[in-house]
């Protein structure tokens, strides 16, 4: 973060959630560090598209992530 930048806001936790991610992966230019952030354009379809995906929550530091590997199944038994 330049000197300049950091002045002004100091190193904070954000997040984006939804449109809210739509949002901020536009604010990249003023955003140190967000080079590697998602851009987000219009499909070929030109409509909203939703689709289930499968995801693996592995060990990581992150703030918020903490214990998110254990899920529920139908008969609520947790499995990691």
């Amino acid at each position: 973060m330049s000197s300049k930048t950091s002045s002004i806001v100091p190193q904070t936790l954000a997040l984006g959630v939804c449109n809210g991610c739509q949002m901020m992966s536009n604010l990249r230019e003023l955003i140190p560090g967000s080079e590697a952030w998602p851009r987000f354009v219009r499909n070929q379809s030109d409509r909203f598209e939703a689709r289930f995906s499968l995801v693996e929550v592995t060990q990581s530091p992150s703030l918020l992530l903490p214990g998110n590997g254990r899920v529920a199944d139908a008969n609520r038994r947790f499995s990691r």
